[in-house]
């Protein structure tokens, strides 16, 4: 019995285990909602910069090519390359929800890329990305580019869309990276937010199927046998 009793806990917890590897493995935190803005204290810009991992849970920052801690909160930078948590008490105030996150590249100064980034499991199901955004974004997963198409537009926002479904079932890292401009004045900045995987194709894909059906249907029909 005392060996049954072994067997049975130690399958539970093999059970266990592979539910907590499977939930880690899906994407957290699309929409920005599980932020806990505490100020950093002992920051320079002590009341608007909060730790990245209390700002937005589960993203990685990137600054160019290195990582950071740290984010703005409610503020925006004024030419360097910068991200920013925005709360409802923000000059700028979430496009949608309690909160989003602003992506700025830098202006002006060295020329400086600025994304978010996080390592996830895109759903089995999923067929298309959509966001409220930019299509000035570059987005990519696993490090390879996507194509945006704007879907409808907001009050300072896209909504924008991306065929997703070459990668459905697939873990990698989503990555939302506003570019150096190059010049400035060139639009370096957007909010994100509402970031969701949807079973919808991404309109150009419904067009190409559209526009197949279409020239089936025009095709000439054959005569019986």
């Amino acid at each position: 019995m005392r060996t049954h009793s072994i067997t049975i806990l130690t399958i539970l917890a093999m059970a266990s285990t592979a539910c907590c590897v499977c939930a880690q493995e899906a994407f957290q935190n699309l929409n920005f909602e599980m932020a806990n803005p505490i100020p950093l204290v002992d920051s320079p810009y002590y009341p608007h910069a909060v730790a990245s991992s209390n700002g937005i849970p589960n993203w990685t920052v990137y600054l160019g090519a290195s990582t950071t801690d740290w984010l703005f909160l409610n503020t925006v930078s004024l030419g360097a390359a910068a991200i920013s948590l925005q709360s409802s008490t923000s000059d700028f105030p979430p496009i949608a929800g309690n909160y989003s996150v602003g992506i700025q590249s830098s202006v002006g100064v060295e020329p400086t890329s600025a994304a978010v980034g996080q390592i996830g499991q895109i759903p089995a199901t999923a067929k298309s990305l959509r966001f409220y955004g930019s299509t000035a974004m570059q987005v990519t997963f696993g490090g390879q580019l996507l194509s945006l198409v704007e879907l409808g537009t907001g009050p300072r926002y896209q909504v924008v869309g991306a065929d997703i479904s070459a990668f459905a079932g697939q873990t990698g890292e989503l990555k939302f990276l506003m570019a150096w401009p190059g010049t400035p004045g060139s639009r370096n900045g957007s909010f994100l937010d509402n970031i969701e995987f949807s079973t919808i194709p991404e309109p150009c894909a419904l067009a190409v199927a559209g526009l197949g059906a279409a020239l089936l249907a025009l095709r000439p029909r054959s005569a019986p046998l």
